[in-house]
């Protein structure tokens, strides 16, 4: 980099808070500091000796020809950086150009337009990150983004998706740098909802099964009843604690349709609206397994994500003939008798 950057480094090393400075924070003596911290590493490097011995032996490589490589997604380095960037950048304007050069080195643009603290960053997360090329990453970071009033309220004016192309510096994995400013980009396409397995046959509320999901989820959720009494014994399903909401109601309760499970099981999706301790409502959903056992139903495990249906059986392809059908054959070749009269 530039003497710029290099000068902008030292700035920003020489701004770094002394922990002695934080309330609550006593430091030890450097001598031990120093005794404490070589254990540490001896023993963290014996630990990690240990762990890729056996991590070599027990993951086979994989073989090859399997198919083609997979590019890894982008480390939390770059994810990471590209989101205090883009929170850096929107509330810098003229005069405050500085706060980007630990960003941008000394590629930071004119921001003259700009006037400073006049939009602010709520929330940031990554919705996409891939390494485009060797140590060079594209990253998008979903912004809320807010006006800060006269009076000093922040007003939001909803998310916006800020593209950032990160590289790493002087081939250093652990330096990294933004490529230019950010580029504000649509949203990222969403694709159609997958088929469940549930379809739009409803469980009665007098029904004994939508009696057991209401006790369990109101048990589960809001702390009221023993849990263990409406869940099989091998479940290992525990409360919610502390309790969220103060009452949970079921509204609907939809059975799967297709791949259903054998008889004295129940798979169900249950839509349940849920007030918290201020009266706040949502609505949630639950996908539940159920189990008849000595008469009753039972929760007998809760799926980690809604079930999806298995495939459609494929109609298409080339038909297989009957098995009387004769082949097509071709007719039998003539032959040519020794005085010239066709033989067949």
């Amino acid at each position: 980099m530039s003497g710029e950057r290099r000068g902008g480094d030292r700035v920003n090393a020489a701004s770094t808070p002394d922990r002695a400075g934080l309330p609550g924070v006593r430091l030890r003596s450097s001598g031990a500091v120093r005794i404490r911290a070589a254990h540490v590493l001896l023993w963290a490097l014996v630990g990690l000796a240990a762990f890729s011995g056996v991590r070599g032996l027990a993951v086979p490589p994989p073989p090859s020809g399997s198919g083609p490589a997979v590019a890894p997604p982008a480390p939390a380095g770059p994810a990471g950086f590209a989101e205090l960037f883009v929170a850096a950048y929107v509330s810098a304007g003229s005069g405050s150009e500085a706060s980007l050069v630990p960003f941008m080195g000394a590629d930071v643009p004119s921001l003259s337009r700009v006037e400073p603290g006049v939009l602010d960053v709520g929330r940031t997360t990554v919705v996409d990150a891939r390494e485009v090329s060797r140590g060079y990453w594209s990253v998008t970071v979903a912004a809320e983004i807010r006006a800060v009033t006269q009076e000093g309220e922040p007003t939001s004016l909803g998310l916006h998706f800020y593209r950032v192309s990160v590289a790493t510096a002087g081939g250093d994995p652990a330096a990294l740098v933004a490529v230019g400013v950010p580029a504000v980009v649509s949203l990222p396409r969403s694709a159609a909802p997958p088929r469940t397995v549930f379809g739009s046959d409803r469980l009665a509320r007098s029904d004994p099964a939508a009696e057991t999901v209401q006790r369990f989820l109101s048990a589960f959720l809001a702390g009221q009843g023993e849990l263990a009494r409406y869940t099989s014994p091998m479940s290992g399903l525990a409360a919610v604690s502390p309790p969220p909401f103060r009452s949970v109601v079921v509204d609907r309760i939809v059975t799967a349709g297709r791949d259903a499970p054998p008889p004295g099981q129940l798979r169900v999706l249950a839509t349940v609206t849920c007030v918290d301790p201020i009266g706040a409502h949502q609505v949630l959903a639950y996908a539940l397994d159920l189990a008849s056992r000595d008469g009753r139903w039972e929760v007998a495990a809760m799926p980690a994500a809604v079930p999806l249906a298995s495939p459609e059986p494929s109609t298409g392809g080339a038909t297989t003939p009957p098995v009387d059908a004769e082949p097509d054959r071709a007719p039998p070749p003539t032959t040519v008798a020794s005085d010239g009269t066709p033989d067949r």
